[in-house]
């Protein structure tokens, strides 16, 4: 077994440095000038970008599952805004693990003839669910290892691409006169900053750090901009942006579907609530600012996960179908785990939606119409530029992981004991050199550059976004930064701006991926977030500095924002592959005899029926394909559907050409309940009902 995992881990070396890079130039869409307006308006729009199952789960490395299903629905959420002058900026979150360069511009490009908004006027930034699908990057590094499952997908990238370009184009035509409002409301007891060591070695925070007042090492401010409809004399809900620092990461890395996490949840859960007050389902954008150490304050249960030995030879021992796996724990364990963390996923989304509902409600009586929306945007090349290292370089202690979601090989030894590896946070993670990189132990050492990441592998460019509306900043970066750079990043654009300023925001992961950024004395301990910081220390530093100078552009009254500047980007895939295979033509009397069975599972109500393969089915828009009802007598209520986070839906296996055999699972609740299952589906599967059948009580 030993011998076969070493081999295994050198023909993936090597075949990581034989694949074809190819390259792919991508467009350099310009935004035109404004046409002129006449009135600030707004739109929104929200389409449902979910993939079919099958899918590698991105965000956990090697330890991301191959998705089986879904449990949320995810989704592209965009705000478009215009002001009298014609001055247009589209923001857009996704529910997504991260957002890479070849997305953003691929979506600019179908955007700027249509909408005419290109890559210069165009945020797109992600949740960073670590349940989203991989294999859409523009840099092979991430599409070989934001999973397990490996590859780049094209059918993958042009669902998202579409998706995003559908969901501001469609929000760019509903624009409508609106008004806004802005404030800050304080939500605590969510969050807590997993890297205490190296954020206490900022002079910023060693004084509450020495008196042992944890409260403020992360930033527990949720900022929201509420966007009104002005129709008739008086405002109408359209919706909101908000940006809140915290890490989806309650559902753990044992999770085989497609989830949302803690964002999505919180979304919904204002979506439902602007309906029950205003009577209408206000669509709201929750974007994620400076959480690069900022972890959910859940009850981590310990899940008895095996874990090779800290001197196994190999620590990747078995694993049928995947080239790279781990021990796997038993299916109940992984159930009981799982289970708890999308509770705790929704008890963190109720505390949060409960506060940003608050502010909601409270910004009613602050909305007025901004005089104007200016923005400045470039592109800039990374190595060797504004005190960046010459080549990115992942430290050791990423292979460790954060303290929140440690990995499975932390402080593993190849070998023998006096090899190290630096697989932990500090200790021999950090290594005395003398280059740009110091003090970062580089993860594999010189093979990392040689054989693994290559010369295109990781990303070369960083797009970075001001936008000003009246005295309210925004800043946009393609990074994971940590609560003091994050801080010392608007403190950057409020001096560049020069004025009184209304407020500062941050909005991370945002047109890009560069991994995490830190504070220069963060990196020198080498945490998880240090060893992740790849162009070395001043990369915090050379992002506040440019955001500085983008704000300055932009903060005298100008008649327009200044031009912005769509450099080149070449994108670096790699080979594609069909991670999910094509839809295949189906025969028409396939689906004529199929039915639905119910049972119960223990405490779960479960069904399980036939119909297309995954897909055929996916992408879907939002109306719901699966509902669970509750019988008695002749009447149903509707108490689940796919997507609400609670009804989970599984693709188990083919069933000839073509059909597939579907699971859905539902922890039912309730004693004595009559229960079934409805599917929705188009001819030939039309519509089926499983039988009613009762399910004892599950706690």
């Amino acid at each position: 077994m030993s011998a076969r995992g070493v081999i295994a881990g050198t023909l993936v070396a090597l075949a990581a440095a034989c694949a074809k890079w190819d390259p792919q130039p991508l467009p350099v869409p310009v935004s035109p000038e404004p046409a002129g307006g006449t009135e600030f308006k707004a739109g929104f729009a929200r389409v449902d970008l979910t993939p079919p199952p099958g899918v590698g789960l991105a965000g956990s490395g090697p330890e991301g599952r191959r998705s089986t299903g879904y449990r949320t629905r995810l989704y592209a959420s965009a705000m478009v805004l215009e002001d009298a002058g014609g001055e247009r900026i589209a923001f857009v979150v996704v529910d997504l693990t991260h957002v890479s360069a070849n997305i953003h511009r691929l979506a600019a490009e179908r955007l700027v003839r249509t909408v005419g908004i290109g890559a210069d006027r165009l945020i797109v930034a992600a949740t960073h669910t670590h349940s989203g699908p991989a294999h859409f990057y523009g840099e092979r590094q991430y599409n070989e290892n934001a999973s397990r499952v490996a590859g780049y997908d094209p059918r993958i990238t042009d669902l998202i691409v579409s998706r995003v370009a559908d969901a501001v184009r469609e929000a760019a035509t509903h624009l409508r006169s609106a008004v806004v409002g802005y404030r800050r409301i304080q939500v605590d007891g969510v969050s807590w900053n997993r890297s205490l060591a190296p954020h206490c070695k900022d002079p910023e925070s060693r004084a509450h750090c020495e008196s042992g007042d944890k409260s403020p090492t992360v930033d527990r401010s949720l900022f929201m901009l509420r966007v009104d409809e002005f129709v008739g004399g008086r405002h109408v809900p359209l919706g909101s942006f908000s940006v809140f620092p915290l890490h989806p990461t309650a559902i753990p890395s044992l999770n085989t579907l497609l989830d949302g996490d803690t964002h999505v949840r919180i979304m919904n859960a204002m979506s439902d609530r602007t309906q029950a007050r205003y009577g209408r389902p206000a669509i709201h954008l929750f974007a994620n600012g400076a959480e690069g150490d900022v972890a959910p304050d859940i009850n981590r249960e310990q899940c008895d996960i095996p874990v090779p030995g800290v001197f196994d030879p190999v620590p990747m021992p078995r694993g049928p179908g995947e080239l790279v796996d781990f021990l796997e724990t038993d299916a109940a364990r992984v159930r009981h785990c799982v289970t708890h963390g999308v509770g705790e996923a929704q008890r963190i989304a109720d505390r949060v939606s409960d506060r940003a509902f608050e502010l909601y409600v409270g910004l009613e009586g602050a909305l007025s119409a901004p005089r104007a929306i200016r923005r400045s945007f470039t592109t800039d090349s990374l190595p060797n530029h504004g005190g960046l290292c010459e080549a990115p370089e992942a430290g050791s202690a990423t292979a460790a992981g954060a303290d929140s979601v440690i990995t499975r090989i932390r402080g593993w030894r190849w070998l023998l004991p006096f090899v190290p590896l630096g697989l932990e946070e500090g200790g021999k993670a950090v290594k005395r050199r003398a280059d740009c990189q110091r003090p970062k132990r580089t993860l594999l050492g010189p093979i990392q550059t040689l054989l693994v990441v290559g010369e295109h592998g990781l990303p070369k460019n960083a797009q970075i976004t001001t936008v000003r509306l009246d005295s309210l900043l925004l800043g946009a970066v393609p990074a994971e930064v940590t609560t003091v750079a994050g801080f010392r990043m608007r403190r950057s654009m409020a001096e560049g701006f020069g004025g009184p300023v209304g407020d500062t925001v941050l909005i991370g992961l945002a047109n890009g991926f560069l991994q995490y950024v830190t504070t220069e004395e963060e990196y020198q301990l080498q945490h998880y977030e240090g060893g992740s910081t790849l162009y070395g220390p001043g990369t915090a530093a050379f992002l506040g500095r440019r955001l500085g100078e983008l704000t300055r552009t932009i903060a005298t009254g100008t008649d327009h924002s200044p031009p912005g500047y769509v450099g080149p980007i070449t994108a670096y895939p790699g080979d594609s592959v069909e991670i999910v295979p094509s839809p295949r033509d189906v025969d028409s009397a396939a689906g004529r005899a199929a039915t639905i069975t119910a049972a119960c599972d223990g405490a779960a109500f479960t069904a399980e029926w036939e119909d297309l393969p995954p897909g055929r089915i996916f992408p879907r828009d939002t109306s719901s394909w699966v509902v669970v009802q509750r019988v008695r007598g002749n009447d149903t209520t509707e108490v689940a559907k796919d997507g609400d986070g609670r009804l989970e839906i599984s693709a188990v296996k083919p069933r000839g050409k073509n059909r597939y055999l579907w699971r859905a699972w539902w922890l039912d609740r309730q004693a004595g309940d009559s229960l079934t299952l409805l599917r929705r589906g188009e001819r030939p599967w039309g519509m089926r009902r499983s039988p009613a059948i009762t399910c004892p009580r599950s706690r």
